[in-house]
């Protein structure tokens, strides 16, 4: 019969291995908020008071792209034709 070692892991860590995951992490979090931005919602303010009564000039409001679908111009930049 064989024992298992179990080898407790280090307290320090490797530092760029710790760096990547952080990385990795910050790069994950910005396409998920890039991708929820491009496909379900944005956020938008109001730049006049055109819209008065119901919507004041410096409102911020969320509007949601489902209903629109998607077209080129759903990115923060539009994609060349």
């Amino acid at each position: 019969m064989t024992a298992a070692v179990k080898i407790a892991p280090s307290a320090k860590g490797e530092p760029a291995n710790e760096w990547a995951e952080i990385t990795k992490t910050i790069a994950y979090a910005l396409l998920i908020a890039l991708m929820l931005r491009v496909l379900l919602f944005q956020p938008f303010t109001i730049p006049s008071a055109s819209m008065e009564p119901n919507l004041f000039e410096g409102d911020y409001i969320i509007v949601t792209k489902f209903n629109y679908g998607y077209s080129r111009h759903s990115p923060p930049i539009s994609l060349p034709a």
